[in-house]
């Protein structure tokens, strides 16, 4: 009871203050809720301090017993009802925070670290910011994230330092910014500028070059010995912006492009995409091509193995070039069908000799067939050349001059001599025409009958000419008859004029139109085109008929200027044109229609139905007028 009078006193010296089941010490007024309230600025509360021993020597000590232990690991304890913890622990029930040590964690559902509402968790070294953990889960290391990736980092001094490392302890990985980079086994020293190995063995990396858009494929020239040693990455591959890919080379030409030699060790496919053979190529066109010299090889093991190129149509063999099993020598074989092969060509390897249709052959081309073993096309003339070609009995081509093997045989482009016409002549001596060309055309045949043709094939006359015919001489020349026939100028094979030849008798020196009606007068021309009677001709000699229609001039020295059915029948009558007008006895009809001169030499000037009959009688015009009387005269 000591301790109870001495808090009494205590209390009442100390200013305590009772109310009802509330104790305040330094107030007057303690908190309803508390059942000791203690208020000071200058003094606090003194928990009971004793050893880890005497704490231990408590007897049945109450669940919640709070102390204050002053040796191992000094600190407020409190006794959970079964052993003592420290007020601040990581023992399951034992305290509220993390301790600097760990705490032990029985339930991750309920004891975490982390933030209750949507803020992000931030974690600090040296007072700064380092590590973020948003409220819906990015994390930031570095920054802040701003992107939607669940890891972002933001690089450290200096610029473009290596990001993070995976796996160091074992061949990581390293990720560096700035210029993009992933190291394997290898991060880069910026300050030292160079690559340097995590731990020991090979190192890589791959890039993407921020001035090109180049991404690179590098590795190491040799294993690292240990960690943080020096190593040299060299380009082995590089991939451009277009899709490029260069194998030892950063500007690839084409869509693969590899600098220096490739083994391919079972298909290799381009343009395919499951190849079946070696190399597979599918496209338009192949190119190899060599700033120097260049060579594709093809090599067979032994004899007995082929070495050849097969050129195939729908993967069917078509033509085979190159070594063939069983032989050294070159060959050329084409097939119709893939299967059945021809050997075509063979060249000798040891003396160079081309076969054509024979696998052994003697001379540097050796052609054998059955029939027509070589054909030429093509061929140049040349007139200065007097060599050709011959072949003797077994084959044998060999040259031999034109002149020594035309002799007495041929006619020669220079002329012959000695000639005799009864058994030398140039012609056929079957029934075929003879044609004649020029720069490879048709310019002249003479049928098996003896008909010309210039530029016509099949003449039906003695001479045919398709064509203008000229005739150019210096000194007098004629086209004509050279015997007492006729000469005919023919269109459409109709004659158009006739020339009869000279004579005594009619129609000797005569022309006419055509060859119809009765026989012309000696010197008389008849040019009219049609007649209905045979007597509508120029009959008379030395009468002129100058054109139109069923005219006749009968009278000698007759003349009908033209028109239709006009008739001069005296000597020395003239009709000038006009219509069934009629001149007589030396009489003249200048023309019109009906008008007739019957006397002798009167004149009709023109009209229509009118008659000079008296002797010098003249009708100037109009229509029915007479002139009976001789010397008359009627004006019109």
């Amino acid at each position: 009871m000591r301790w109870f009078a001495t808090a009494v006193i205590a209390f009442c010296i100390g200013g305590v203050v009772l109310a009802q089941q509330n104790v305040g010490i330094g107030t007057n007024t303690p908190h309803p809720s508390a059942l000791l309230h203690l208020e000071s600025t200058t003094k606090g509360l003194l928990i009971p301090r004793m050893t880890q021993a005497q704490r231990d020597a408590i007897s049945s000590p109450a669940t919640g017993l709070v102390i204050y232990q002053t040796d191992n690991n000094p600190g407020f304890y409190y006794y959970t009802g079964t052993t003592w913890v420290p007020l601040l622990s990581n023992v399951s029930g034992s305290g509220l925070f993390w301790a600097l040590g760990g705490n032990m964690i029985t339930n991750p559902a309920t004891q975490w670290l982390g933030t209750q509402n949507a803020q992000p968790l931030i974690i600090r070294t040296d007072g700064v910011e380092r590590v973020w953990i948003t409220a819906t889960g990015q994390v930031g290391i570095g920054a802040a994230p701003s992107l939607s990736a669940r890891l972002e980092t933001q690089t450290l001094a200096p610029s473009g330092a290596v990001e993070a490392v995976f796996g160091k302890g074992s061949s990581g990985v390293s990720i560096m910014s700035g210029w993009p980079t992933i190291g394997f086994n290898a991060y880069y020293d910026y300050a030292t500028t160079q690559w340097r190995s995590l731990v020991a063995g090979w190192t890589g990396n791959i890039s993407v070059d921020q001035t090109s858009g180049v991404m690179r494929f590098e590795l190491s020239l040799s294993a690292a010995t240990a960690a943080n040693q020096p190593v040299v990455h060299q380009l082995r591959m590089a991939i451009t912006p277009t899709g490029r890919v260069g194998i030892g080379t950063l500007a690839p030409a084409q869509a693969l492009h590899v600098e220096g030699s490739a083994y391919v060790a079972n298909q290799l496919g381009v343009g395919v995409t499951s190849p079946t053979h070696t190399l597979q190529v599918s496209g338009t066109s192949a190119l190899f091509s060599s700033a120097s010299d260049f060579r594709l090889y093809v090599s067979r093991n032994t004899t007995a193995h082929t070495g050849t190129l097969i050129f195939q149509t729908a993967f069917s063999g078509r033509a085979e070039l190159g070594l063939i099993s069983g032989t050294e020598d070159f060959s050329i074989r084409v097939s119709p069908d893939g299967t059945n092969w021809t050997q075509a060509v063979t060249i000798d390897r040891t003396s160079g000799n081309v076969g054509l249709g024979t696998t052994t052959p003697t001379h540097r081309l050796h052609i054998s067939a059955t029939t027509d073993p070589l054909r030429i096309q093509g061929l140049q003339s040349d007139p200065t050349l007097n060599e050709l070609l011959v072949v003797t009995s077994t084959g044998v081509v060999r040259t031999r001059s034109a002149s020594s093997l035309v002799s007495g045989n041929a006619w020669s482009l220079t002329g012959n001599s000695g000639t005799n016409p009864t058994t030398n002549f140039l012609g056929t001596t079957d029934n075929q025409p003879l044609v004649i060309r020029t720069y490879n055309v048709e310019r002249m045949r003479v049928t098996a009958g003896g008909q010309v043709g210039i530029g016509v094939t099949a003449p039906s006359e003695r001479l045919e000419v398709a064509g203008n015919i000229g005739l150019r001489a210096g000194a007098a020349a004629f086209v004509g008859t050279v015997d007492n026939n006729r000469l005919e100028l023919r269109v459409d094979n109709q004659a158009s004029l006739i020339l009869n030849p000279p004579g005594n008798a009619a129609p000797a020196w005569s022309i006419q139109r055509d060859a119809g009606g009765d026989q012309r007068g000696r010197y008389a021309v008849d040019l009219q085109a049609l007649r209905t009677l045979a007597s509508q001709v120029a009959s008379g000699d030395y009468s002129v008929i100058g054109g139109g229609t069923y005219n006749t001039a009968s009278g000698a020295y007759s003349t009908v200027g033209g028109g239709l059915g006009n008739v001069a029948s005296g000597s020395l009558s003239t009709v000038g044109g006009g219509q069934s007008n009629t001149a007589s006895n030396y009489g003249t009809v200048g023309g019109g229609r009906g008008n007739t001169a019957s006397g002798s030499y009167s004149a009709v000037s023109g009209g229509e139905m009118n008659t000079a009959s008296g002797q010098y009688s003249t009708v100037g015009g109009g229509f029915w007028n007479t002139a009976a009387g001789d010397y008359s005269a009627i004006a019109g």
